[in-house]
């Protein structure tokens, strides 16, 4: 048997700063903006789970110079300056969280509703000889409550004082949004409730016009908690970001429900994105999307690869020339470039069935290897006269391949430096430009595809090179 988790702070009865009573919570930022407020269930039901919840919110979009993660943090309230304490000086804080003396813990655990931002999440946390640890819980890539988890090293010395249960670090992204902590404990091996969001299997759209699925709340065998059982009356389905709620049946299935939802309104011919939403009675969420296709309608295609530096057409098809004005918002991957706007719009002619959106892959050599890239449909609706029908078009994807080989020889002391350019036929590439350590060199390759840079290698060994090639649209991997 495990020992039961030792719950450090449920918000039940903490405060922010200075206001009311209890444990007092504040927020700190590092090249970012962050506020910590403890919300009531009274003032958001549709989010907290207890009592009361800290409510975090970050933005990481501000304009700086300084390099470095943009980090928030959320802890208790340290001093009258309200900074955040690493040292031993937390020992003294009435307001710390405390692991106290006596069996090891194993873990940091906190409830958290996520918002789905891919924001790498720790706490932290200092032993009794001041030694600083991290307790990484991973990267928050959810949406709405979930139980992590960070492992706590062994051999610190009890008891432990937590200087922040909660941060969030972005690296340069430029995330922002809101997250909830509901509550924190440390645990000793395992735990004693229903961690484990529902499972979500088999979305599909049936011949009778409505989408099914089969929801399960899965036992936790590791810790021999047994599953809480699914809540069917806070089910959530949305097609195409609208949600549907009208026409919701649940028949018991073996250990979960079968779900069945006649949409709300007819859709129309061609994609739709079916999300949908499960509870169990422990409020863990589980969701999970499909799309699926009703008769034709319109479709999108891309090229299953393509190389650096080129660009390609996104071609739409299946357009009914009877509607006048089609709109598709999308986004994409990082590493590709669009010379549209995401919000795209255009209008049929007569010949209809065909039009097409223009893209470019990376910007040259700022890839060192084969990468996928996706594009993603965020919504889209075609109008007909008053009328206006939404779809989903699926998630595309294409592989980006260099269409040049570099090669980089004679980078010793007391050599001239060679590049060696070639296609993927190994014929030498004439006239291609070098860019090395983010500047392009003077000259080009010889008709043997070779640029010779004497000096190169000159000043001191070991220091880093970064090199790419280009002639006309193609390049190579950055080396």
């Amino acid at each position: 048997m495990y020992k039961k988790p030792l719950i450090l702070e449920n918000f039940d009865n903490a405060r922010s700063c200075e206001q009311g009573t209890g444990r007092r919570w504040a927020a700190f930022s590092e090249k970012t903006y962050t506020s910590a407020d403890i919300i009531t269930k009274s003032e958001r039901p549709d989010i907290i789970r207890g009592r009361n919840a800290l409510r975090v919110d970050y933005d990481f979009r501000f304009e700086t110079t300084r390099g470095g993660s943009r980090r928030s943090y959320c802890h208790t309230y340290s001093t009258a300056e309200n900074h955040l304490s690493l040292g031993t000086e937390l020992a003294d804080n009435p307001d710390t969280l405390v692991v106290p003396e006596g069996d090891y813990p194993t873990h940091l655990g906190i409830w958290l509703y996520g918002n789905g931002s891919d924001a790498w999440i720790n706490g932290g946390i200092v032993d009794s000889n001041g030694a600083v640890e991290d307790i990484a819980y991973g990267d928050q890539n959810w949406t709405g409550w979930r139980f992590v988890t960070g492992a706590i090293p062994p051999g610190l010395k009890l008891p432990l004082y937590v200087s922040y249960p909660l941060r969030l670090l972005s690296g340069s992204h430029a995330i922002h949004g809101t997250v909830w902590l509901g509550s924190v404990m440390a645990l000793y091996g395992g735990i004693d409730f229903d961690a484990i969001p529902p499972e979500i299997e088999n979305i599909e759209y049936n011949a009778d016009g409505r989408v099914t699925a089969y929801i399960y709340d899965p036992d936790d065998e590791e810790n021999k908690c047994p599953a809480s059982g699914i809540d069917i009356s806070r089910a959530e389905i949305y097609i195409d970001g609208a949600r549907h709620g009208k026409n919701i049946s649940f028949a018991p299935d073996g250990r979960g429900f079968a779900l069945s939802c006649g949409p709300d309104f007819p859709l129309c011919d061609g994609y739709h994105k079916a999300t949908i939403v499960a509870y169990d009675k422990e409020g863990n969420a589980g969701q999970k999307s499909a799309f699926f296709r009703q008769n034709q309608g319109v479709s999108w295609s891309m090229p299953r690869e393509v190389y650096l530096g080129n660009s390609w057409d996104i071609k739409i098809s299946g357009i009914d020339t009877g509607y006048g004005e089609m709109y598709i918002e999308w986004d994409c991957d990082d590493i590709i470039k669009s010379y549209n706007e995401p919000f795209y719009l255009f209008k049929t002619d007569e010949s209809g069935t065909e039009t097409t959106l223009p893209v470019t892959t990376v910007d040259f050599g700022m890839l060192s290897g084969p990468a996928t890239a996706g594009f993603r449909c965020v919504s889209a609706h075609y109008k007909k006269g008053d009328e206006t029908f939404a779809f989903c078009l699926p998630d595309l994807k294409t592989e980006l391949t260099a269409g040049l080989n570099l090669v980089m020889r004679r980078f010793s002391k007391g050599f001239d430096a060679q590049f060696v350019v070639s296609d993927l036929q190994n014929r030498p590439v004439s006239d291609a430009y070098i860019r090395l350590n983010g500047k392009y060199l003077d000259e080009n390759t010889d008709e043997n595809g070779i640029l010779t840079v004497p000096g190169l290698t000159d000043g001191e060994l070991g220091q880093k090179i970064e090199a790419s090639a280009a002639y006309r649209n193609d390049c190579s991997y950055l080396k």
